[in-house]
């Protein structure tokens, strides 16, 4: 009996994935300053997955994900898709202060 306890345990875990995958929305094309990044969004409450897939060879993965991260963020807040609304901006600030010859924020 204990092991069968066990066993309907696991199987209720197992049941309760957490795989990315399974949330998977269509993919996103975003056009930006450095150029086109497609991105994988995935569920609407939660942006921390949503990532680049492609990007410009110019653009840091970094720099790539967070625009994902905007566009998952702009499109939980309009309750809308990719194609409703602004492009998301993709330079962080400390990048901004590079390129115009300022000091990156500490």
């Amino acid at each position: 009996m204990k092991y069968g306890f066990l066993a309907i345990g696991l199987i209720s875990i197992s049941a309760c994935s957490n795989d990315p995958t399974n949330y998977e929305t269509d993919q996103v094309s975003l056009t930006t300053p450095q150029g086109e990044v497609t991105c994988q969004l995935y569920r609407r409450d939660m942006v921390l997955w949503d990532r680049a897939v492609t990007r410009p060879a110019g653009m840091t993965d970094e720099a790539a994900n967070q625009a994902c991260r905007n566009e998952g963020t702009r499109e939980r807040n309009a309750g809308g898709t990719a194609t409703s609304g602004p492009t998301t901006a993709t330079q962080t600030e400390a990048e901004t202060a590079v390129e115009d010859g300022a000091q990156p924020p500490i």
